[in-house]
Parts: C-alpha cells; sequence; structure tokens
C-alpha cells in the first residue's frame, strides 16, 4: 500500500486541530490579567424585574490560579480572593458543535464564559468576555451577567 505525501499531510493536520480544540489553554491564557467590570444585569425571579448597571463596576484580576474581584452589582459590593478554573465542553448549536467554557470559582458563583464574539477560538487573546451566572431552581439567587474588558 501506498501512502502519499498528501495523506500524510492530511492526517497530520487532523490530530494536530484535535488536539488544539480539546485544551483550555487558550481561554486560560487570555483571562490572565485584569479585567474591568464595565456592565452588570441582574434578573430576578423572572425577566420582569431587572436592573441594568453600566460604567466602571469593578475589577476581576487573574494571577494564575488566582482571582481577586471586586465589583458593585445592585448597590451591593461582591469581592473576594478564590482559586478558579476553566472547562470546556462541546455542545450542538444548530449544524455545528461549539466550545461552551465554564468559568468555577470557588466558594463563589459558576459562570457560562462567553469569549468575544463567540466564533471559533474566540478564545484565543481575547479581550473581551461576558460571564453569565445561572442561579438553581431552589435559589433565590439572581441570574447575573457580567462584561468584562481587558
Amino acid at each position: 500500500m501506498k501512502i502519499t505525501l498528501f495523506q500524510i499531510t492530511l492526517l497530520v493536520f487532523l490530530i494536530v486541530s484535535a488536539c488544539k480544540e480539546d485544551d483550555t489553554s487558550q481561554g486560560v491564557d487570555s483571562l490572565q490579567g485584569v479585567w474591568q467590570v464595565s456592565e452588570a444585569i441582574s434578573i430576578y425571579d423572572n425577566s420582569e424585574d431587572r436592573v441594568d448597571e453600566a460604567g466602571n463596576l469593578g475589577q476581576f484580576i487573574f494571577d494564575g490560579d488566582t482571582l481577586r474581584f471586586e465589583y458593585i452589582r445592585n448597590d451591593t459590593l461582591y469581592q473576594g480572593i478564590e482559586r478558579w478554573r476553566l472547562q470546556r465542553s462541546r455542545e450542538n448549536q444548530g449544524f455545528f458543535r461549539v466550545n461552551v467554557f465554564t468559568l468555577i470559582i470557588e466558594n463563589y458563583k459558576t459562570f457560562i464564559c462567553e469569549f468575544g464574539n463567540q466564533t471559533r477560538n474566540s478564545e484565543e487573546d481575547a479581550t473581551d468576555i461576558t460571564l453569565r451566572h445561572e442561579p438553581k431552581e431552589d435559589s433565590s439567587d439572581a441570574r447575573v451577567v457580567l462584561s468584562l474588558e481587558k
């Protein structure tokens, strides 16, 4: 059986692209640094009771596996120093499977982390993210959407 250069090149490309999709390193690298909270949306009980805020509301500082955060949402200061991690899963969206990133902040909240415009590899060198927190059904916690910029 004869293997052509084209077949070898194709095989190498498939292996490299598969490996690249399987890790979260680009997202983790993008998160490192100082992020300004520019918008906060709080949605209580149902979508009718909502508070929108904009401006310089605080910051998130990702340094290694430690996160320092301090921001104001609905006239309340939220702050802390916690360990964090980023997880990636693949979900169907129409005809395509897309990356879905989850930011887990220990002893605080879990957020869906949307990088930029959510296109392929938008987690690479991202300069804006959206963090979405959906509380558990039996919780009185609000749904929260935070917009952050580097």
